[in-house]
């Protein structure tokens, strides 16, 4: 092979590479795009996972107190009822 084609054919090749990197570039940037759109879609759907688990742990807490708060007045209630009734006892001197 003489000189002049040999030059050529480091040209052609060098050409041929730069394409092929140029087309990896631009397939990897795609593809980095998509990707980060996906990223952005999981994070907003993480998101709104997140404040919905903590409202519904927010409306949980909530109902316990008031659940806590009902147990607590049938508590008293049931609690009050007999001490009433030792106190109306005392006061007619049935009991002491």
């Amino acid at each position: 092979m003489d000189q002049p084609q040999q030059r050529r054919l480091s040209r052609r090749l060098l050409e041929l590479q730069n394409e092929t990197l140029k087309r990896e570039i631009e397939m990897l940037s795609c593809e980095n795009a998509e990707l980060r759109d996906t990223y952005n879609e999981l994070k907003q759907s993480l998101d709104a996972a997140v404040r919905t688990s903590r409202q519904r742990t927010a409306e949980q807490v909530v109902e316990a107190a008031d659940s806590d708060a009902t147990e607590d007045t049938v508590d008293t209630n049931i609690v009050s009822e007999p001490q009433q009734s030792s106190e109306r006892m005392t006061e007619d001197g049935c009991r002491s």
